[in-house]
């Protein structure tokens, strides 16, 4: 520490009577007072200098002066360090004169000085660490982050861990664990240490567990829940990933009922913890430029240096200009799948980067989810087993997109599509070629979950709508429905609806038949009607159903259903024809196949199903191109 040195006694008066006074002084005045002062009783205002410099700096009319900034949090540190390491205050004035300077530093640009003052910020808290004996030391997640903007992941891992490590031994602290679990998680994937990272994203989420029965906590683990199953899935972990989707379905299920009044008591910590996830599972398709630093993923945006926060951000009307390029070109060729596959790619690289401050974009960032998901359905047209996983990843990014913005009923729909395109869309295709005759080598494909009819009406697979919207719809309409359909003799009641739907729900993912229910349009708790496709033994040849609820009859409605069910199947690969089968006395139903392009094969005996069918059954026939 510098030894007092004479000074003009006025000024020091003067620098005294400043720093009394009752009435507001400038941030420049308390600086020039602390200099004077600071030389005559280096101990007590030294500390005070430091910190009377760090705040003029921040004076607006340093915003367009970096370097003048840069010099007042230099001097800020000089004043730091001349105090006594052995003060009480040596090691807090210090860092946080560091750390001011480390960010001037990284906003001019100067990254190399920038990182060399964290290392030095680091040292500093290591000594506070063994002086004070409660073991936290300070600077390591600075420094990693440091360590993670250079591409330095294997250095950034051993920070992280020790970081973790010291962490452990005070539990989750509010979720600043969870915070540091995140970064060490980024690290490990980014360094090719995939495995450990599985590990650290399971004892995440096994200290999680406890917190999330607190209020915000359940949310912060659904997020957590849709990263890990797609780690597992990376790694080829499939039944597990399954199992953590399942896990994840009831907590959306839960949101969906009581999450409207939890959400009442968040603060911003979900949406931000949300962002963060949702960035972790891009960033493995950013392609950084050699040699230019990258974003620090796993950590909150605040931590990044100026600089990766300006070129990131920056970056938004490049992707835009590069998506746009794409669409333009023809997707429907040989490298159509690939030319998709890019869209999706840069379009997600898009969304991320609205995605990190959406809270001021949230009609943009909903917008570009909805535009990701429609580019899967046409990949899935295209490549099945290439578009089905693209459009699970588009469905459960876009389903916790809601969540974080409080609206909990919206992502449903789309969380309960993600299963069965998780449940191998080749076995799957496999499956249904098997059954219709279809020929071993034929390229798979499956129908889409939810078919938009011209009237805006939207037959939807069953599990996306609720049990008590099905039982309302028949069980109003027995006498109608019951004429026709062997399953509607009765009210159905809750326990055999819910078995119906689980078999039905099992077939669909097993290929083994497609159920739809017909809906308004933006509407799941109405139903008007349903569908169905099947095999019904013939080599490549599928059989469709359909029914119309009484009070939607006379509108055209059985009529597109059966239109579009046949396009549908038409379009599956290895299918050759379709056919519909009716009995005679259905004369309402018989009407529609010619309706539709079918031409009639053959009336043949069959089973009465219902008291109404008279035993003869038409079979007709519509054959693709």
């Amino acid at each position: 520490m510098p030894k007092p040195t004479e000074v003009d006694q006025d000024a020091v008066v003067r620098a005294r009577n400043i720093l009394l006074a009752s009435g507001r002084r400038t941030p420049r005045e308390e600086v020039d007072a602390c200099r004077v002062l600071a030389r005559v009783s280096p101990a007590a205002y030294l500390p005070r200098l430091a910190r009377a410099l760090q705040n003029l700096s921040c004076d607006r009319v340093y915003s367009d002066r970096p370097e003048d900034r840069l010099a007042l949090r230099e001097e800020a540190v000089a004043a730091a360090r001349a105090l006594d390491p052995a003060d009480p205050k040596y090691a807090d004035v210090l860092y946080d004169a560091l750390d001011g300077c480390q960010l001037a530093l990284y906003t001019l640009g100067r990254r190399d000085e920038g990182l060399a003052v964290r290392a030095e910020m680091l040292s500093v808290g290591r000594t506070r660490a063994e002086s004070s004996g409660d073991g936290e030391v300070w600077g390591l997640f600075p420094w990693a982050t440091g360590l993670l903007e250079e591409g330095r992941h294997a250095e950034a891992v051993d920070v992280l861990s020790e970081s973790v490590t010291r962490g452990r031994r005070h539990g989750p602290r509010e979720g600043v664990l969870a915070w540091t679990f995140l970064a060490w998680i980024a690290a490990l994937d980014a360094a090719g240490r995939s495995d450990e990272a599985l590990t650290a994203m399971a004892e995440l989420l096994a200290v999680q567990a406890a917190e999330a029965a607190k209020d915000g906590m359940r949310a912060c683990r659904l997020h957590l829940l849709i990263r890990y199953a797609q780690m597992l899935d990376d790694a080829l972990r499939h039944a597990e990933a399954t199992a953590v989707r399942q896990e994840a379905l009831a907590l959306f299920e839960e949101l969906a009922v009581h999450g409207e009044e939890e959400a009442r008591r968040w603060s911003g910590y979900q949406a931000a913890f949300w962002a963060v996830l949702f960035f972790m599972s891009v960033a493995g398709s950013e392609r950084p430029a050699a040699g230019q630093p990258r974003p620090p993923v796993g950590t909150g945006v605040h931590h990044w240096s100026p600089e990766v926060r300006e070129r990131y951000f920056g970056s938004r009307d490049t992707f835009r200009a590069d998506v746009d390029r794409l669409e333009l070109r023809a997707t429907d060729g040989p490298d159509g799948p690939d030319r998709l596959a890019e869209q999706i790619r840069l379009r997600r690289m898009l969304t991320v980067r609205w995605a990190l401050s959406w809270e001021c974009h949230t009609a943009r960032v909903r917008e570009l989810f909805d535009e990701g998901v429609a580019l899967a359905r046409r990949l899935r047209r295209q490549d099945a087993a290439a578009g089905s996983m693209a459009l699970a990843t588009a469905l459960s990014s876009r389903a916790t997109f809601p969540v974080a913005a409080k609206e909990f009923t919206a992502a449903l729909e789309d969380i309960r599509q993600v299963p069965g395109l998780h449940r191998g869309p080749l076995q799957v295709a496999r499956r249904v070629g098997q059954d219709a005759g279809m020929t071993e080598g034929s390229r798979s494909g499956l129908p889409r979950e939810n078919i938009e009819l011209p009237d805006g009406s939207v037959l939807r697979r069953r599990s996306l709508v609720s049990d008590d919207a099905f039982i309302d719809a028949v069980a109003a309409d027995v006498g109608h429905l019951g004429e026709w359909l062997r399953w509607a003799q009765h009210p159905p009641t809750r326990e055999e609806t819910e078995r119906f739907r689980a078999e039905q729900d099992a077939d669909w993912d097993a290929g083994r038949s497609f159920v739809y229910v017909l809906t308004p349009p933006d509407r799941l708790d109405q139903v008007l009607g349903g569908g169905a496709m099947f095999p019904n033994g013939e080599a490549g040849v599928l059989e469709i159903g359909y029914w119309i609820c009484s009070p939607a009859t006379g509108r055209g409605l059985a009529t597109r259903a059966a239109a579009a069910l046949t396009e549908e199947g038409l379009e599956l690969p290895g299918v050759k024809a379709m056919e519909i089968h009716c009995d005679r006395a259905n004369a309402r139903s018989a009407a529609i196949p010619p309706r539709i392009g079918y031409r009639l094969l053959r009336i043949e005996a069959d089973e009465p199903q219902t008291a109404a069918e008279a035993g003869r059954s038409m079979v007709w026939r519509h054959d693709g191109a």
